[in-house]
């Protein structure tokens, strides 16, 4: 929210290439983790519904723990844990730099 407050002040009151330049670099490993880490109870409900849908809840529940005890769950855990250290290290290091750049033209 505050990122996209920040982004339409700089929006309106500078030029629209210096707001890109606050957003975007951090913005796309950022993005990609939020829509990673929004497919997850997705996936959870895809692996659960059938089972709800026929059988006793513990059976889900059990169908829960072995997708969270999975790899693939695991994998993905970590792969969104890296890219929010990846935006963040962009926005502490990087994002400056760029707007600096844009803005000194």
């Amino acid at each position: 929210m505050a990122g996209v407050l920040l982004g339409t002040v700089h929006l309106l009151s500078s030029s629209p290439l210096i707001a890109l330049a606050y957003i975007l670099p951090h913005g796309i490993p950022e993005i990609a983790a939020l829509l990673l880490a929004c497919s997850i109870p997705v996936a959870t409900w895809m692996t659960i519904r059938p089972v709800v849908e026929n059988e006793l809840p513990v059976v889900a529940f059990q169908r829960i723990d072995q997708m969270v005890a999975s790899q693939q769950f695991q994998n993905h855990l970590k792969m969104i844990v890296n890219l929010l250290l990846i935006a963040g290290i962009i926005e502490a290091h990087l994002t400056l730099r760029v707007v600096a750049m844009f803005s000194s033209s």
